[in-house]
């Protein structure tokens, strides 16, 4: 072999040697998680205290002025400056409450996400954990950690419907308080009441095999939970002269 050829072959493989090393330094999962839990755990604090601050607002609307502008579009992080949570998950972010039959507007767009993502309880598995992390996982992070505002909902009534037959249901009712939250100072901005109720007609489709009333109970719970989530956006949306959109 000749030797410019010899010098160009080592080359290529010194280059692909670095660009070898290069990616496997790349940070995993795992190490972005460990360099961002203790800021999510003072996050985690720091959203106890809120609720704490919520609990000793009066039931009158307050309202200042707000600047920066509150933004919220539902699914686009990039074009907001505000999260919305429930206020049960001030509490314990790790809570599930669709599963212990509560409301959730599921509202959050990546702060509980991401505390979720930085708990003891983080629901990546092993081998996730060793997988070399996305390039925009660090940005998500540090959005979320430097939020302007915090919209909480609190249930304060939420009575599931309950179908009579295949045609009738009975119940359904939700009722919220709501607060934004300046997250620098962790004043309560203004605060608001909202009611939500299915449509009085519930428009839907029996599954081949499944039972018609229990269909009509999710279809009209559904509804619920449709417009509860409007109602909640609409009423921020007035009281507070925000400007959040749902997709």
């Amino acid at each position: 072999m000749v030797k410019g050829k010899r010098d160009s072959l080592l080359v290529k493989y010194l280059l692909l040697g670095l660009f070898l090393f290069l990616t496997a330094c790349g940070e995993t999962n795992q190490d972005v998680l460990n360099r961002f839990q203790p800021q999510f755990t003072e996050m985690r604090r720091k959203l106890q205290e809120i609720a704490k601050v919520s609990e000793s607002v009066c039931e009158q609307e307050i309202v200042q002025d707000l600047d920066p502008q509150p933004t919220y579009v539902e699914r686009e992080p990039e074009a907001s400056n505000t999260e919305i949570v429930m206020y049960a998950q001030l509490l314990d972010p790790d809570v599930d409450l669709r599963d212990n039959d509560q409301l959730d507007l599921l509202l959050s767009n990546q702060l509980i996400r991401n505390l979720q993502w930085t708990s003891d309880a983080s629901p990546f598995s092993a081998s996730a954990l060793k997988k070399r992390a996305r390039k925009d996982m660090v940005h998500e992070f540090e959005r979320s950690l430097n939020i302007a505002y915090l919209a909480i909902a609190k249930v304060v009534v939420y009575t599931p419907v309950v179908a009579v037959d295949q045609e009738t249901f009975q119940g359904g009712i939700a009722e919220i308080d709501g607060y934004l939250v300046d997250m620098e100072s962790q004043e309560i901005m203004c605060s608001f009441k909202v009611s939500a109720r299915p449509e009085e007609k519930i428009f839907y489709q029996v599954r081949k095999g499944e039972d018609a009333a229990q269909e009509l109970a999710e279809a009209a719970n559904s509804n619920l939970w449709a417009n509860a989530r409007e109602a909640f956006v609409n009423t921020i949306n007035e009281t507070c002269g925000v400007d959040f959109t749902l997709k």
